[in-house]
């Protein structure tokens, strides 16, 4: 590609990155391509984006911007595919409090926010102790949550829950999107009261459990928790080596049997992320401390294993575990180290000034869970089996009829074909075969987000289906629903948006 042409799509990466059109009130969309399946009718897309990056402070002329991907102000979008076949679109920002937080000119933790180097030390300190040693939090309701979705228990009805990597849920309206309530897990129990859990919660379908974990702001307690339908609550403490810092876990692993919380050298100094007011900031890799596996029963809750890497790892997003005989089997996307954390800088991306680093579905077992325990020496675990050897897979979604399933085998996700410093692609990974099949979103200019399985009700295969993908097309300047069959990655349909969706992470589909 022509250096003058690589530039100008780089540059125009950055309307991913700016602040979003609020468009409250549901407009058609225009379907441009194909025809939405009518099994699809009477469903709805959602999806979560940081969709503020720059602000106003009040009495002051300075413009504010936000610099890394993970702390753009949260909002919610929804493409609804009504009984009649349109697709309408909505949107709204759901981080109000953050965001006259932030214009009062206080700065909360964030991900990866540099603090203001004006503030001086003896403030900095005086904060860090303010915050270890008072148990008044900041109001809940300034929190900036932007990640994930979840149906989880609440008396509330048509309610979603919006989170991110630390204890705390938005309950949001699945039409309007306005803030229902904030609350934090010990809600449900008193002893969920840790300041971390998991973005990404583990969810049973056929139990109907969720699981997630807990973990004080000093890493003194880490435990995990099941919530069932009813709302009630069992936690399980895990044994953590004595000395071994606090991981940043953003997703762990499930199966019928067991939960499985991997721990990577990718350790979080929680007096450096209080001195910085920036999570990135205290974050450290140690790969001679490996990657350990804690391994817990779920008919006990107990801790009842602990393995170890022979070559430490980094991991966002598991994909799906199962049990086999004695053994578990564990799927992920499996990152060499940590570096993608700082890839993931707006200013990085949009100035084209890096490459994503080279994700890969890996495939772990641990061998003889019956036979291993939670002491040292740990049980060694053999170098995964990578089955896509050179293929890039990030945002990795399934078939969830699969969850668990020893028979499952198709991984979709977002790829980046290029070296570009955003996914370009979609792929579907066949985990028993190795083989892989690539959707080009068309092109330079144009960057698919993750690839959302909704299974047709009325087939059987695994990957009788569509697959769900907001795209951001730079040239046109606005985005696109695709639809795509699971089977060989086929545009069924392309539905325009009405304004740019800017670039998010994470989403579900929903009947209504």
């Amino acid at each position: 590609m022509p250096s003058s042409l690589k530039n100008a799509v780089v540059s125009d990466l950055r309307i991913g990155f700016q602040n979003f059109v609020q468009q409250t009130r549901p407009v058609p969309c225009d379907v441009v391509t194909g025809a939405v399946p009518q099994w699809l009718r009477n469903s709805a897309l959602y999806r979560t984006a940081p969709g503020i990056y720059d602000y106003q402070v009040k009495d002051s002329e300075k413009q504010q911007s936000i610099h890394h991907w993970f702390d753009g102000l949260g909002t919610m979008h929804q493409f609804h595919i009504r009984d009649d076949g349109s697709v309408w679109y909505h949107n709204k920002l759901t981080a109000e409090g953050a965001l006259a937080d932030l214009q009062t000119g206080r700065q909360p933790i964030n991900f990866g926010q540099p603090h203001d180097p004006c503030v001086t030390i003896f403030g900095k300190v005086a904060a860090v102790i303010n915050t270890v040693f008072n148990d008044k939090p900041t109001a809940i309701e300034t929190n900036n949550l932007n990640v994930t979705l979840s149906v989880l228990p609440t008396s509330e009805p048509n309610t979603l829950a919006i989170k991110s990597d630390f204890n705390c849920l938005q309950f949001v309206d699945a039409d309007t999107f306005e803030t229902k309530k904030f609350c934090t897990y010990d809600t449900y129990d008193k002893r969920l009261d840790g300041m971390i859990s998991a973005a990404h919660e583990e969810y049973d379908p056929l139990t109907q459990t969720y699981f997630n974990l807990n973990i004080d702001r000093m890493g003194k307690h880490t435990g995990v928790f099941s919530l069932d339908r009813d709302g009630s609550v069992r936690e399980a403490t895990i044994n953590v080596p004595a000395a071994r810092p606090s991981s940043y876990i953003h997703s762990f692993s499930s199966t019928t049997k067991y939960l499985v919380v991997m721990a990577w050298p990718c350790f979080a100094n929680m007096l450096k992320v209080l001195f910085h007011h920036n999570y990135a900031a205290g974050l450290t890799w140690q790969p001679e401390k490996q990657t350990l596996f804690y391994v817990v029963d779920r008919a006990t809750m107990t801790h009842v294993a602990t393995y170890e890497s022979t070559q430490a790892f980094f991991c966002f997003h598991t994909i799906n575990a199962f049990d086999d005989g004695d053994d578990i089997v564990l799927d992920l996307v499996h990152h060499p180290d940590s570096s993608i954390i700082n890839q993931l800088n707006v200013k990085t991306i949009v100035g084209g000034q890096g490459t994503l680093d080279a994700s890969q579905v890996a495939r772990f077992r641990l061998q003889a869970v019956s036979m291993a325990t939670t002491t040292t020496p740990f049980r060694k675990v053999d170098r995964p089996l990578l089955p896509t050897q050179g293929v890039s897979v990030e945002l990795p979604t399934i078939n969830e009829r699969f969850r668990h399933s020893p028979n499952y085998r198709f991984v979709y996700g977002a790829s980046s074909n290029r070296g570009a410093s955003m996914w370009d692609s979609v792929v579907k990974v066949d985990m028993a075969t190795g083989a892989t099949l690539r959707w080009d979103a068309g092109g330079d200019g144009l960057f698919p987000g993750e690839p959302i399985f909704v299974p047709h009700p009325m087939q059987d295969d695994e990957d009788d289906g569509v697959l769900l993908s907001v795209v951001l097309d730079t040239h046109a300047k606005r985005s696109f629903l695709y639809v795509l069959d699971a089977k060989d990655l086929a545009v069924v349909a392309k539905v325009a948006a009405p304004v740019v969706v800017p670039l998010g992470f994470h989403g579900m589909h929903k009947t209504k």
